[in-house]
């Protein structure tokens, strides 16, 4: 079957799936969960396509934003295909359209909740970007005062008599080796000393 009559009889078939919108952060949220569900491995990737609304490669499915459900359903069933294709099966043919179909029925069963999903979890990163905004502009404002300064310094300056107490514990435990190792050295030197006046004493 030709691609243009293939993809005619998708538009036909599911009509209504091609015609929901979904935002690239819905979709995301909605690959994800039918990723979870079917196994697959691939992963999405948003680029400006010039001839596709979507690609299925080994790895990837890429997507032009914004998507629909029909064409996420499409490109899933690719996915899900690669794991079972025959070297010789077509790329479009009826196993393709029935898996498909089966994706774009789950997608379309759980739109609402996942939309809903979706808007939260963009709801609660907005938050958390919100609130690392607010702490960062008082910490500039804090950053200028003297109390910061001044507390940077004491932090410096018990960060520095910390090494410096680390570095003299240190010092004293080299100090200590090195006067063990000359007494040990003095007594080699005294007994060969000892050694050769008994050698020149006895005559050897």
């Amino acid at each position: 079957m030709a691609a243009y009559k293939y993809y005619e009889m998708e538009n036909k078939a599911l009509k209504t799936e091609f015609a929901t919108p979904l935002s690239c952060q819905e979709a995301e949220y909605a690959f994800a969960r039918l990723k979870s569900r079917y196994k697959f491995r691939h992963y999405l990737i948003w680029r400006n396509l010039r001839r596709h609304c979507g690609l299925c490669g080994d790895f990837t499915i890429t997507l032009k934003p914004p998507t629909s459900v029909g064409i996420l359903a499409h490109e899933v069933a690719h996915a899900i295909r690669n794991k079972k294709k025959l070297p010789k099966e077509k790329h479009h043919n009826k196993k393709h359209f029935n898996a498909m179909k089966r994706v774009a029925k789950v997608i379309m069963g759980n739109l609402s909740a996942w939309k809903a999903a979706s808007a939260s979890k963009i709801a609660q990163k907005n938050e958390t970007i919100e609130r690392r905004k607010a702490k960062e502009s008082v910490f500039e404002v804090y950053a200028k005062t003297p109390n910061f300064k001044l507390a940077k310094l004491r932090s410096t300056e018990k960060a520095w008599l910390r090494k410096f107490k680390l570095a003299t514990t240190k010092l004293k435990q080299i100090r200590r080796k090195i006067g063990i190792w000359e007494r040990k050295q003095k007594a080699s030197i005294a007994r060969m000393e000892a050694a050769t006046d008994a050698w020149n004493a006895v005559g050897i």
